[in-house]
């Protein structure tokens, strides 16, 4: 009689490329741990062992979880400190206040929640982000880009860039938010609170039904490489967190660019292929080489004590974070 698996992993993904990297990454583990789809568990027999449920969140069956130490999921249950852009900041401000020597009074730009059902009542929500509306209008009769303060609005709970614009001006604030409500009607079919709607998979939450946001401080004067073209970058890195809490960083991180060289001077603050770094921009654009877009961290043309400085920031300011949440 073959020997049980030790445990058993059900792997119900939407996206069938990482259903198959996951499959393949538990065979390497040999008869000890048993890879499943959510029908082979359903129909197979209870062997009384650990299982794990790596799974689409909405997916994972949490009554299981909670109710027995044997069984595991691939997600917190709550999380919403983690993927919610206003909450999370809400989480680090807290913890900032508490802590003046964390590294997340400079590893994080200054931040502001900033709720609205209207356009019609942005001068209510500007009352919250009092710093920002003073900002717009110190920028009056400043002429040199360089020179004016610039803010970054980011929808709480988006992804793949979505609704990421660059502002420095009372008149481009409500365009750009004009432009995001004006699209209620044709995401009207699109419905859901976001909560069950998370994963790139099936996108996040449709921009025009976001009513939390947060404004950013555009940091205007980024590092940028001669040897990347002067082309602005993110560093992607890979975090593993484990029960309450060991955080694990993958060394292994990915430096993203984007796709025209960046310029502060140049006064268009509508060219997300310049300001903006997500790949899922660039696929769309013609011409799109992933060679260039894609290089590892360790790769870059920076001395070596420079990258582990940058490497330990990182883990720094994900420890603060992770403690913060």
């Amino acid at each position: 009689m073959a020997a049980l698996p030790l445990a058993t992993v059900v792997v119900d993904m939407d996206e069938p490329y990482v259903q198959e990297i996951i499959v393949s990454a538990l065979g390497k583990y040999g008869p000890q741990i048993a890879a499943r789809t959510a029908a082979e568990h359903e129909r197979a027999d209870s062997t009384g062992g650990r299982v794990m449920h790596w799974r689409e969140y909405e997916r994972i069956d949490w009554d299981a979880v909670h109710r027995s130490s044997t069984v595991f999921s691939s997600a917190y249950c709550y999380r919403k400190g983690l993927i919610r852009k206003a909450q999370m900041a809400f989480n680090i401000k807290l913890y900032a206040a508490k802590h003046p020597e964390s590294v997340l009074h400079r590893g994080v730009p200054e931040t502001w929640i900033f709720d609205l059902d209207d356009v019609d009542y942005l001068d209510e929500a500007l009352m919250e982000c009092f710093e920002v509306e003073d900002g717009m209008r110190a920028n009056e009769g400043v002429a040199d880009p360089r020179q004016r303060q610039q803010f970054i609005l980011k929808p709480s709970l988006t992804g793949r860039a979505a609704g990421i614009h660059v502002f420095d001006t009372r008149e481009r604030l409500e365009e750009l938010l004009a432009r995001e409500f004006e699209s209620d009607d044709e995401d009207e079919g699109d419905e859901g609170d976001g909560e069950e709607n998370e994963q790139c998979g099936g996108a996040y939450q449709a921009v025009s039904q976001i009513r939390e946001w947060v404004i950013q401080r555009y940091i205007n004067r980024p590092l940028l490489l001669d040897t990347h073209g002067g082309r602005k970058f993110h560093i992607r890195a890979y975090v593993l967190a484990v029960s309450d809490f060991k955080v694990y960083v993958y060394r292994h991180m990915l430096a993203l660019f984007a796709p025209q060289p960046y310029s502060a001077s140049a006064g268009d603050l509508d060219d997300q292929r310049a300001h903006l770094t997500n790949t899922c921009l660039q696929a769309k654009t013609d011409g799109f080489n992933e060679s260039t877009a894609v290089n590892l961290f360790w790769d870059l043309d920076l001395p070596r004590d420079k990258l582990d400085g940058i490497f330990a920031q990182i883990c720094a300011i994900l420890t603060d974070t992770f403690a913060a949440v």
